[in-house]
């Protein structure tokens, strides 16, 4: 997921806002603090508050928690979708308010290649990456270790999007 975000987004010093406290979430926060890259801040929102706090109990570079409700009442520069909202679970969330406070979108969700975050976004003229984004770059991880050969994004990702298109 990083890959497919610092493709579109330069991350240091800027303030992420992740919706998800989950296992996409995680991973990514945690390969941040890995991969040495310094945001600014990074809020997680999530719908249940507690899992959120103990997400970041036990990943430090996470400054701010909300509960999803409160996610109208903050901004950042780059909004982070971690979750299945508006692919398999119905998107109450995101609406141009929220959208409008930011710089990038990134929405992990694969299941339609315009989810209501992505299509906002878009109207907004606002950056975006897509769950097909996402999709593509984990593809990319998977054929250059197991092929040992580097891997041009723009070629697979156009046969990513055809394929998606086709089964999805």
């Amino acid at each position: 997921m990083l890959q497919a975000i610092l493709k579109k987004f330069d991350i240091n010093n800027k303030e992420l806002v992740i919706v998800g406290a989950g296992n996409v979430a995680t991973s990514l926060i945690d390969t941040i603090a890995l991969r040495n890259i310094k945001p600014k801040k990074i809020t997680i929102a999530n719908r249940t508050y507690g899992k959120a706090k103990l997400l970041a109990e036990k990943l430090p570079n996470i400054d701010n928690i909300l509960k999803l409700s409160e996610l109208g009442n903050t901004s950042g520069d780059i909004l982070i979708n971690a979750t299945e909202l508006g692919g398999s679970a119905t998107d109450d969330v995101f609406n141009e308010d929220i959208v409008s406070k930011y710089k990038g979108v990134v929405d992990v969700t694969f299941k339609t290649e315009n989810t209501n975050l992505t299509t906002l976004a878009k109207k907004l003229n606002i950056v975006c990456s897509s769950g097909w984004d996402f999709f593509t770059f984990q593809g990319k991880v998977f054929l250059e270790d197991v092929l040992g050969i580097a891997i041009n994004v723009e070629i697979l990702k156009k046969y990513v999007y055809e394929g998606l298109k086709t089964n999805v």
